[in-house]
């Protein structure tokens, strides 16, 4: 397994997660739920740290992709500093959400920051998958803006019974 490997591994793991997370933590708001919270926001942590995993490989992801042909540095780049972008922000969320639930050891969590936590988690899934979409775009031009078939691929063959 090389670097790339491992970046591709764990890579879904938040940008699947902090969506779930938000839902469930929506869902516990809404219930008004204290158990519910507080599973949710665990959930978020370990999100959390299964960014920033997924941030520290991304370097030897690059160190195996820039070998290969054609390396689309800009691509590379712009993944990069939306990577930066969403790791601040989960970790400033991670820490919020640490710090509410020791402050709440044997006592509820307020609403108010149960809503918070959800604002950001949202807001965290948005950054995370324009973060992804942008990885994805590395290698897999189809995922690209400027992507065109070739014009022998648009020709439409019927199936064959």
């Amino acid at each position: 397994m090389n670097g790339a490997h491992l970046h591709l591994l764990i890579n879904h793991t938040p940008v699947i997660g902090f969506p779930i997370v938000a839902l469930l933590l929506a869902i516990a708001y809404f219930r008004k739920s204290q158990e519910l919270i507080r599973v949710s926001l665990w959930l978020l942590v370990l999100m959390v740290v299964a960014g920033a995993a997924t941030f520290l490989t991304g370097e030897g992801a690059e160190d195996v992709i820039k070998r290969l042909p054609d390396f689309p540095d800009a691509l590379f780049e712009r993944h990069e500093a939306l990577a930066t972008a969403s790791l601040v922000g989960a970790a400033i969320l991670g820490v919020c959400t640490l710090v509410a639930l020791f402050k709440a050891r044997g006592a509820a969590i307020p609403r108010w920051v149960a809503a918070a936590l959800l604002a950001g988690t949202v807001a965290a899934s948005g950054v995370l998958a324009f973060t992804a979409l942008a990885g994805g775009r590395i290698r897999h031009p189809e995922a690209r803006s400027d992507f065109t078939l070739p014009p022998q691929d648009l020709q439409h063959t019927p199936p064959r019974n």
